[in-house]
C-alpha cells in the first residue's frame, strides 16, 4: 500500500499499475470484491496514465482493506 500511495503521489503510472495489479490478485484471492474492484480501477488508471482520480480510489481501497482486515480478525476471534 505504501508503494502504491508513493507511486500515485509521484505520478508514476507504471508503478501504480504494477502495484495495483499485485494487490488486486492478493485481495481477490481472499474474496474481497470491493478491494479487488478498487485495485482494478487503479491498475486501469496506471495503464492509461490517467491518475487524476487515483488518490480518491486509493482511499476506497484502503477502506476496503481495513474492512477485510477487521473481518479476518473477527473470524479468527482476535479482539479489535
Amino acid at each position: 500500500m505504501r508503494k502504491l500511495g508513493k507511486s500515485i503521489v509521484e505520478g508514476d503510472a507504471d508503478s501504480v499499475m504494477r502495484a495495483a495489479h499485485s494487490l488486486k490478485s492478493e485481495v481477490g484471492y481472499l474474496g474481497a470484491a470491493g478491494a479487488s474492484q478498487a485495485a482494478q480501477q487503479l491498475e486501469d488508471m496506471g495503464a492509461e496514465n490517467k491518475l487524476a482520480a487515483a488518490p480518491e480510489t486509493l482511499i476506497v481501497l484502503e477502506r476496503e482493506i481495513f474492512g477485510l482486515h477487521s473481518a479476518i480478525k473477527d473470524s479468527a476471534g482476535v479482539p479489535q
